[in-house]
């Protein structure tokens, strides 16, 4: 039989032909032994930017400190940041920011507020929670920059500072913070891939150092493997004891509502229930034309990266799941499809009307006999969807002219305690804004 690595080159590099993916890598820890594979423009040494994985080495350096007894996961934060006193935000913990159910809206970073993590925290001042602190499911950016800022006040350096020295360095991953601030020639430039055409382009870089411990890291697929590991039990290199281990990925997990998320969140990371009834954990990126994917079983200690420097590194991957079943015998835990209907959904009146979650602003309309959303956000143009029906109060919302994989779930409920009602779009709720129930 031909070794791991081989079997895994062969595949990718097909897939990186069919899906147009300039250059990728790949990473696998399985039976105790590491795979890598580097496809196209790229080497081992090459840094791509992983997005919302950033979130990961952020819940670690947090989880690290905690460890240190520098902070208290079920503290309030305001206990280390004065300017939080008073303010709703400062009841959340770092525990409920972890698992994005302390109820912080996601802001759109915003540069008049000054170049510093602090002065995007202090917009939470006067900004409703969506739910009491704990209550409620809602993805935030946000809540992962107040972590960074809390960080920076508890190490007494920046939060790439203290990611580089509690982390980064002590397991020996090479990162770099991005945007870079001079000369980055490791790192890979990313590419927009026509889903009708296939063409290829150059893309822009997205990642800002107003959000960076949201988005804001640029590593390896080895990288991302060596982070997973750190988790895993007997991990000899981990800046964290067993106990909190085991709480970060175990004890702290909270349901989430949409399948196409993840079945619970833990602490900094999603999990995932495969078919076999196996745990799987990890967490998904995007950032200027590339793609991020981590996953980990805790119970076999196997690890599977994979970045690419596309926009269509995120298909490459699912189809690079299906052929890890037939050539390893792998089942990776996976978020799950949502089997949406080919017809418009019918408007439905108790429906209709506004929402809004910070400075993002939605709107559900009738036109004519269908349902749509309308999202706008800050000063940016407004976003219009369609909505296809999945199940009771729950539909796909699909930009003009696109299928159901580029659609976005959309789910609405009411909290049984409160009486406020919700939209929740891609897991990030608003909540309506005639929706009665008690304030926050």
């Amino acid at each position: 039989m031909r070794p791991v690595a081989d079997r895994v080159r062969a595949a990718l590099d097909e897939l990186r032909r069919e899906h147009r993916v300039p250059g990728l890598q790949a990473a696998l820890l399985v039976d105790g032994g590491l795979h890598e594979v580097a496809l196209g423009a790229v080497e081992r040494a090459h840094q791509f930017p992983v997005g919302s994985v950033t979130k990961a080495f952020t819940a670690t350096l947090v989880l690290a400190l905690a460890a240190a007894g520098e902070l208290r996961l079920d503290e309030p934060v305001a206990a280390e940041l004065p300017e939080a006193g008073g303010s709703a935000w400062g009841r959340v913990t770092p525990a409920q920011l972890l698992t994005h159910t302390a109820g912080i809206p996601d802001l759109d970073p915003d540069p008049a507020r000054g170049p510093t993590l602090g002065g995007q925290v202090r917009r939470l001042t006067g900004v409703e929670l969506l739910g009491e602190p704990g209550a409620l499911f809602s993805y935030s950016n946000t809540g992962y920059v107040l972590l960074g800022h809390l960080v920076e006040a508890v190490a007494g350096a920046s939060w790439y500072g203290a990611l580089a020295a509690r982390v980064l360095r002590p397991l020996g991953i090479a990162g770099t913070l991005v945007p870079p601030s001079g000369p980055a020639p490791l790192l890979v430039p990313g590419h927009t891939v026509h889903p009708d055409t296939g063409e290829v382009a150059p893309a822009g870089p997205t990642a800002s150092r107003l959000d960076a411990p949201a988005g804001g890291l640029a590593t390896s697929a080895r990288g991302l493997v060596t982070l997973a590991s750190a988790y895993l039990d007997g991990a000899a290199a981990s800046p964290l004891p067993a106990a909190l281990r085991r709480r970060a990925l175990w004890d702290a997990a909270v349901p989430v509502p949409e399948p196409m998320l993840a079945d619970e969140w833990c602490l900094g990371w999603a999990r995932c229930r495969t078919a076999s009834r196996r745990w799987w954990l990890g967490h998904d990126g995007e950032s200027g034309g590339c793609a991020a994917r981590l996953r980990f079983e805790p119970g076999s200690g196997t690890v599977v990266a994979l970045v690419a420097n596309a926009t269509s590194g995120g298909e490459l991957w699912r189809s690079f799941l299906g052929r890890l079943r037939g050539e390893l015998d792998l089942e990776v835990g996976e978020p799950g499809a949502v089997p949406a209907s080919g017809e418009p959904a019918r408007p439905d009146r108790s429906l209709l009307g506004a929402y809004r979650a910070g400075d993002t602003r939605y709107a559900v309309v009738a036109a004519g006999t269908a349902m749509e959303l309308e999202v706008s956000r800050m000063e940016r143009g407004g976003e219009r969807y369609a909505l296809r029906p999945v199940a009771d109060r729950q539909y796909l919302a699909l930009p003009e002219g696109a299928g159901p994989e580029l659609g976005t779930p959309v789910q609405f409920f009411t909290h049984p305690d409160t009486g406020w009602r919700y939209l929740s779009f891609s897991g990030r709720l608003a909540r309506r804004l005639d929706g009665g129930g008690e304030s926050c």
